[in-house]
């Protein structure tokens, strides 16, 4: 579920997304966003709360994608302090869930 307002260009949304059926996939885990897609080259990032993933204490952010409508998250602090994507096997439990805030601009 989620609520999101949009002024002129701005698109500020906040979102809720839980029980997901599939806790054992290596696919990233990406949530469709508001029904606007956002502006090539922006590279938006937003913030993020989870529960019930296995990150060992490591830190996530959702990035949307250029032109697009999909947030995917991603999780600091592998070997080489890169960003990596989490999958749907980082799910400690079908009870994990994501909410998250942004604000982007679109087209």
């Amino acid at each position: 579920s989620g609520r999101y307002t949009k002024i002129g260009r701005l698109v500020s949304f906040n979102l809720f997304v839980g029980n997901f059926s599939d806790t054992t996939g290596t696919g990233a885990i990406q949530i469709g966003i508001p029904p606007f897609t956002t502006q090539s080259a922006t590279q938006s990032h937003v913030v993020v709360m989870t529960r019930y993933f296995d990150i060992s204490h490591r830190s996530i952010t959702g990035y949307l994608t250029d032109n697009g409508s999909i947030m995917t998250l991603y999780q600091n602090g592998n070997g080489a302090n890169n960003w990596e994507q989490l999958s749907h096997d980082n799910l400690s439990s079908g009870s994990a869930y994501v909410r998250a805030s942004g604000v982007y601009y679109t087209n």
